[in-house]
């Protein structure tokens, strides 16, 4: 992958002691508290209202397509919890909401997390919550996300038959017509 393309940005905690680096680490957590309990100032939100909408990020996270309003938002989210992060991702699911794509030039590529739309990353339950065979820890980089994006049919089947297990989520079913894809995620320098 030569190019770092993008259709979001989200503002996410730090990594917890498993070392998993993707998409599902508490999105807009402090924002979403506050929102709900009328605490936020008027521009945050104005700007959490404009990505939480059904219309801008279908069943997905909300998520900002500038990243100007995504480093406010963090900023924001920073007076609470000085360790959160901002990320970026790309949505195979927000690129189909005809959500444009962009270059990023200034971010790292972390690795692919394994969502199903509507729902969590299947990487983090996994890694927080089970033993993982050697043939599934094999995939994974150190961001506990995926190296190559064509294996997350793999993970999807593992975490599928897993499902249901102590510690283990079920997700919805494969005819539920929502996709498990693969997000790339990107840390951005500060």
């Amino acid at each position: 992958m030569n190019e770092n393309i993008v259709n979001g940005y989200m503002v996410v905690r730090s990594p917890d002691q498993s070392g998993y680096h993707g998409a599902d680490r508490e999105p807009w957590e402090i924002i979403s508290a506050r929102y709900y309990t009328h605490e936020l100032p008027p521009n945050i939100q104005r700007l959490y209202e404009e990505i939480d909408s059904i219309d801008e990020r279908g069943f997905w996270w909300p998520t900002s397509r500038t990243r100007e309003d995504a480093e406010c938002m963090l900023a924001y989210t920073r007076e609470y919890d000085p360790t959160a992060e901002l990320i970026a991702i790309y949505s195979p699911y927000l690129f189909r909401l005809h959500r444009r794509s962009w270059t990023e030039h200034d971010a790292s590529f972390l690795g692919f997390d394994v969502v199903p739309v509507g729902e969590w990353s299947l990487l983090r339950e996994l890694t927080a919550n089970t033993s993982l065979p050697d043939s599934i820890r094999a995939l994974l980089n150190s961001n506990k996300l995926l190296y190559d994006e064509t294996m997350a049919d793999v993970v999807e089947a593992y975490y599928r038959d897993v499902s249901g297990q102590p510690g283990v989520e079920p997700i919805g079913d494969k005819d539920s017509g929502l996709p498990v894809e693969a997000v790339r995620v990107y840390k951005l320098k500060s």
